[in-house]
């Protein structure tokens, strides 16, 4: 059986940009009523959610103003760009725009050659993409 938030949350287009102000009115009035009807706990959460992402962004941010000496520090730069970027990492590198997909590889090969994991730690076994040395892109987990 659905729940109040469940019934109050509309049916809107899948991406964003498709939405019109409506649309964007009954997203924040479902987003209300399912904070309300979920309570302090919930409030609570994405407080300390916040929290912690505010404080990694402050270390990343910190971290992109030091210039990089060597591989180590462009492989530390690359996995703060590679956290604030972690939604490269939602999809296959074939799912992603040019700019996107080279991004990430650039992310990805930093990370390789400074010896430090080149996904994010939350990021499931999503299908990867890279060049093989045809050119072509090749698919593995």
């Amino acid at each position: 059986m659905p729940s109040a938030a469940e019934d109050a949350c509309p049916d809107l287009p899948e991406e964003q940009e498709d939405w019109t102000r409506e649309d964007g009115r009954q997203y924040w009035e479902a987003f209300r009523s399912a904070s309300l009807a979920a309570g302090a706990p919930y409030r609570a959460a994405i407080d300390a959610a916040d929290a912690a992402h505010g404080k990694c962004d402050h270390l990343c941010r910190m971290i992109s103003a030091i210039t990089p000496s060597g591989i180590p520090g462009a492989g530390v730069r690359a996995r703060a760009a590679m956290y604030a970027a972690s939604h490269w990492w939602d999809k296959s590198v074939a799912d992603l725009d040019w700019p996107e997909s080279s991004s990430r590889l650039l992310i990805e090969a930093l990370c390789d050659a400074a010896g430090l994991p080149n996904a994010p730690a939350d990021a499931e076994m999503q299908p990867q993409a890279r060049r093989n040395d045809n050119g072509h892109l090749e698919t593995f987990h």
